[in-house]
């Protein structure tokens, strides 16, 4: 991730970078850029082409690194609802779109934060809902009841959106005491 031109802050950051490729007519590093940021390369061929004026804006800059990250982190699943949710949720609000953006600031670590909230509130599913589930599952239940946890979407946005923006959530800390996917 982010491994040639390294993490920008700011959509305006990669765009200027971007400029500077092509003043040089470095249209490979472009195509680069755009790539490891998560950007379309039809986008970025059609800023080569002189057909947008910049590489990336905003909204695009902010799904492409999710996209980037969900793909590094190997996200899927239920996960992935969480980061669509994510998104939906920052393309109205200026400061979250912009601090997903941020350098230091990763996926890895909100998802973390929806994985906890959803753990401290597991639910023990109705016995005539587990009792239909396959063998696997009630051999792993045994003789304990099976839950799940639960996480609303309002609450995915509030913790994400805490994390981005307010960063009033602390990192999540992994039980050898080292932060996960950033810095404590």
């Amino acid at each position: 991730m982010f491994e040639k031109f390294g993490e920008f802050d700011s959509w305006e950051e990669i765009n200027r970078a971007a400029a500077a490729q092509k003043a040089e007519g470095d249209y490979e590093a472009i195509k680069t850029l755009a790539e490891e940021n998560g950007l379309d390369p039809d986008d970025a061929q059609a800023y080569i082409d002189g057909e947008e004026e910049e590489l990336t804006t905003r909204l695009l800059a902010m799904h492409g690194k999710l996209d980037i990250e969900s793909k590094e982190y190997k996200v899927r699943g239920m996960l992935q609802d969480w980061v669509n949710i994510i998104k939906d949720a920052a393309i109205n609000d200026e400061a979250f779109t912009l601090g997903i953006r941020k350098k230091r600031k990763r996926l890895n670590e909100a998802l973390a934060k929806c994985i906890d909230e959803s753990i401290k509130n597991q639910f023990v599913v109705d016995k005539s809902i587990s009792d239909r589930c396959c063998a696997e599952i009630k051999n792993l239940m045994g003789s304990h009841p099976l839950t799940m946890g639960d996480v609303t979407r309002k609450r995915i946005v509030e913790i994400a959106r805490a994390y981005y923006v307010d960063n009033s959530e602390k990192p999540h800390i992994s039980s050898v005491g080292e932060a996960v996917g950033g810095e404590a």
